[in-house]
């Protein structure tokens, strides 16, 4: 399931970032915008290939695991944040200032359902894959405010 959510939210991201590379003419946005893609786009092939071999090998074993509760907590709690921040986007903004906003808030969800990757996962692949996305993340979502911060 850790997987599949981070599945999820990548697509999102690529969605987002997408819409910021069709209407935006910012040089600096669309640059973030295409480090993002190019390396969401890698990282969302990688994990489907991974995704498909857990599967088959913990696919089997219907127990529910102490981790798996915690990690279904959190996880509400994660999407929740992320519904909340996605409707306070005002309809007001410039399209580049909205699709920044989403793209923080989708990035912000995606860090923090990695943050809980590392700590509830059984497979070290997923907590490689997560430890990875928490420092990408990090990354963009500090270089996407620092521009956000320049267009006020």
């Amino acid at each position: 399931d850790y997987l599949a959510e981070e599945i999820l939210l990548h697509r999102a991201i690529l969605f987002a970032t997408t819409n910021i590379e069709s209407y935006s003419n910012n040089p600096e946005l669309t640059d973030i915008s295409d480090d993002i893609i190019d390396n969401y786009t890698g990282e969302l092939k990688e994990m489907r290939i991974e995704l498909s071999k857990l599967i088959d090998t913990y696919g089997k074993n219907k127990e529910v695991l102490k981790e798996d509760d915690d990690y279904i907590k959190q996880y509400k709690l994660i999407v929740n944040k992320l519904i909340k921040d996605l409707s306070e986007i005002k309809e007001s903004e410039s399209n580049e200032k909205a699709y920044i906003q989403q793209a923080i808030a989708l990035l912000q969800a995606s860090h923090d359902i990695s943050s809980i990757d590392n700590k509830c996962a059984t497979s070290e692949l997923v907590k490689e894959i997560a430890k990875d996305e928490i420092t990408n993340t990090q990354g963009y979502i500090s270089r996407l405010k620092t521009l956000e911060s320049a267009l006020k």
